[in-house]
């Protein structure tokens, strides 16, 4: 009997094993279910997730492209308006430039006039007083002696 309550044992024993092995491969299979489950699931959260950053980051350069294109269309207009308004004052510089030289010039020629006229005045008044003085000379030689005609003024 004892050979027999070996064997029983034995037999019991390896039973055991073999119920512990397949629980242990369920125990296994099922950790494995599990983790796949969960790495599926988990996948699927992280591609919603990623879809949803990169549509947020996709919008956000659209936006940002929208606004730099307005930007960029704004900055050459003023840059249009400030190239316009050097333009014009390139010209009125031009313009100015034009007329100075001319203004100098004018009074150049008016210089040589002035001068010129200012000799003649001078020419005109030396000759109006010879012409007085002739004159006088020609009265007090006509006039009688005794009126002078000098004192009757």
């Amino acid at each position: 009997m004892s050979q027999q309550s070996n064997q029983s044992d034995e037999q019991q024993r390896a039973l055991r094993d073999s119920l512990e092995k397949c629980l242990a491969a369920e125990v296994e299979k099922k950790k494995a279910h599990k983790e796949k489950k969960f790495l599926e699931v988990s996948a699927k959260y992280l591609n919603l997730d990623l879809e949803t950053s990169a549509r947020e980051v996709r919008d956000g350069m659209k936006a940002i492209d929208e606004v730099y294109t307005v930007f960029l269309m704004e900055y050459a207009g003023c840059e249009d308006r400030i190239h316009k308004k050097w333009v014009q004052l390139q010209e009125a510089e031009d313009n100015f430039v034009v007329r100075l030289k001319l203004a100098k010039e004018r009074q150049r020629m008016d210089a040589k006039v002035i001068k010129t006229s200012a000799s003649m005045h001078v020419s005109g008044l030396s000759k109006t007083r010879v012409a007085c003085t002739a004159f006088r000379a020609i009265i007090d030689r006509l006039a009688p002696p005794e009126q002078d005609i000098a004192n009757d003024e």
